[in-house]
């Protein structure tokens, strides 16, 4: 219990965490767990980082609290671990995350790890901080504002070519509705929801929203009832309600020749991205300013096919009926100039 030493542990309040675990677990909620959330290295009210460099500490200290740590958290089963929080931890940084790391690793090795670093290339996946890509087991992209991507960006390029490397990649952290610096990412609800809708065409074995408010983020935790409604959270409910009625985890990207026309540009944020499960069980593409998609479903190899149009912005759907698997291919158009998702 010595001030910034964190050999010396506080009981109390490491039971009061494990009672979050506990009631997450019961929930079936998987929980991202920082060990030592850094913070932004600029601000020394964020985070742990000028904690960790006060005189009383030390890394070899850091080690014993990352051992700590890997034995009291070993047998847990609903947790992965997340190194860095807003910080590449280098520098000064570095010997203490590693030191955190490896202790924790010593007894607990078998919880997966991904890395939440700076969101600027390439740090804003997990792999890209060199200092730490050998810790990472699930790749995740920090991407608060998609020009920080550059000539990567849209999200979905970065996001195919990772998922082609043939690791677990899922959308970290993106920008928060509502918050700073009130940019599009923040405010334009297309971009959101397309943000979204590509990251599970795209390879993505997960994503993240967080509601906000104008004058009222979540991360605050003083008032968050309202949150549980704003635009962006009703929309999301929609998206999690599209992708749980269907075999999501079986989701492999459609950069083929299955759409034969109107597709866009890849690169531009017109582009449709697209997916078929791998038990050839459904085919979703995602409009991101609708219009029409010609589709050769031959391709599709369905025995028979049933379509319909899904809204994102009010969860509604329209039945367009059955199409035989003799028809060789078919132009949908989209109900109206909206963002559409064709199922």
């Amino acid at each position: 219990n010595v001030k910034w030493d964190l050999s010396t542990y506080d009981t109390v309040y490491f039971a009061h965490a494990d009672r979050f675990l506990h009631m997450a677990q019961k929930q079936g909620m998987l929980v991202l767990l920082v060990p030592c959330y850094l913070g932004t290295a600029h601000d020394v009210n964020q985070g742990w980082w000028g904690k960790l460099l006060d005189s009383h500490n030390s890394p070899a200290k850091s080690k014993v609290y990352g051992e700590f740590l890997g034995r009291h958290y070993k047998n847990f089963k609903n947790i992965i671990w997340v190194a860095g929080g807003d910080n590449s931890a280098g520098d000064l940084l570095y010997p203490h995350m590693d030191n955190i790391i490896r202790g924790i690793k010593k007894f607990d090795p078998a919880h997966l790890w991904t890395g939440h670093f700076d969101s600027s290339w390439p740090t804003d996946w997990s792999s890209g901080n060199k200092r730490f890509a050998k810790y990472i087991n699930v790749d995740g992209l920090y991407d608060f504002e998609e020009k920080n991507l550059g000539a990567h960006a849209p999200q979905y390029k970065t996001e195919l070519q990772l998922y082609g490397k043939g690791r677990v990649i899922f959308q970290l952290d993106q920008s928060y509705e509502q918050d700073i610096p009130h940019g599009p990412d923040n405010t334009d609800y297309q971009i959101i929801r397309r943000k979204n809708y590509d990251g599970l065409l795209s390879g993505c074995a997960g994503t993240s929203f967080s509601p906000g408010q104008p004058d009222n983020q979540c991360y605050t935790f003083t008032n968050w009832p309202p949150l549980m409604n704003t635009i962006g959270m009703r929309q999301m409910r929609y998206f999690f309600s599209l992708f749980t009625s269907r075999p999501w985890q079986k989701l492999v990207p459609d950069t083929g020749t299955r759409i034969i026309r109107d597709r866009g540009q890849f690169g531009n944020t017109d582009y449709v991205c697209a997916a078929k499960a791998s038990d050839g069980s459904t085919y979703i593409a995602y409009l991101p300013k609708g219009g029409s998609v010609t589709v050769n479903l031959k391709r599709l190899n369905m025995k028979r096919i049933n379509q319909w149009w899904y809204n994102p912005r009010n969860g509604s759907v329209w039945s367009r009926g059955s199409f035989p698997s003799s028809v060789i291919s078919e132009t949908f158009d989209s109900p109206d100039e909206g963002d559409w998702v064709l199922i």
